[in-house]
C-alpha cells in the first residue's frame, strides 16, 4: 500500500509537471503515456509470457473460430483502458497530485469490504484495522481539504471590496466604510 501511494504520487507529480510544461491536452497525455509504455510492456511480456503466446496462437489463430471472441475481448479491453487512462489524465490535470494519489489508494477500500462481506475472505484484525485506518485517513483528508477551501474562500471574500449595486447593499457598505446616508445618496 505504501509503495502504491508513493509511486502513484511520484507519477502524478511528474505527469502534472510535464503536462504544464509542454501544454498537453488530455488526449495528448493519454496518447504519449500509452506510447511510452509499449516498450516496457513488450520487454516484460516477451520475458515472461512466451509460452502463453504460443498457447494463444494455437488456440485462436491456428484453426478454430474462437478468434472472434479474442478480437472482441481485445477491443473491449482497449476501449476500457483508454477510458481509464483518459480519466486519470483529466484527474491529474484538474486536481492536486495528493488528491489523485489519495483517490488511488482509497478506491481499494470498497473492494476490501466487499471481499470480506460477500466473498468470504477471512476477517483478520490486521485487515479490518487497515480498512478502518484507511477510511479514517480518507475522512481526515477530505475534512482538511474542505477546511482549506473554506479558509481560502473567506480570505478571498475579505480581500474583495463590496460594491453596491442597489440600495440593498447600502447598509453593508455603510457598516464597512463608516459613511453616512448623505454620501450614499449622492452615490446612488
Amino acid at each position: 500500500m505504501f509503495t502504491n501511494c508513493l509511486t502513484t504520487a511520484f507519477f502524478a507529480l511528474i505527469m502534472r509537471s510535464r503536462i504544464k510544461h509542454v501544454g498537453f491536452k488530455d488526449f495528448d497525455t493519454v496518447y504519449y503515456n500509452n506510447l511510452l509504455s509499449i516498450p516496457i510492456l513488450l520487454v516484460v511480456g516477451l520475458a515472461t509470457e512466451v509460452d502463453e503466446f504460443y498457447r494463444v496462437k494455437e488456440k485462436y489463430l491456428d484453426g478454430g473460430e474462437e478468434w472472434v471472441g479474442l478480437v472482441l475481448a481485445i477491443l473491449v479491453s482497449s476501449v476500457a483502458s483508454f477510458a481509464i487512462s483518459y480519466g486519470s489524465s483529466w484527474c491529474v490535470r484538474v486536481t492536486s497530485s495528493t488528491t489523485f494519489s489519495m483517490v488511488g489508494a482509497l478506491n481499494k477500500l470498497p473492494l476490501s469490504v466487499f471481499g470480506l462481506i460477500f466473498f468470504g475472505d477471512t476477517a483478520t484484525v490486521g485487515g479490518v484495522g487497515g480498512i478502518i485506518i484507511a477510511f479514517i485517513g480518507g475522512l481526515v483528508y477530505s475534512y482538511a481539504k474542505n477546511s482549506q477551501k473554506n479558509m481560502e474562500t473567506q480570505q478571498q471574500q475579505q480581500a474583495e471590496p463590496l460594491i453596491p449595486f442597489s440600495n440593498r447593499n447600502a447598509e453593508k457598505v455603510r457598516q464597512r466604510n463608516g459613511t453616512d446616508e448623505l454620501e450614499l445618496d449622492k452615490l446612488n
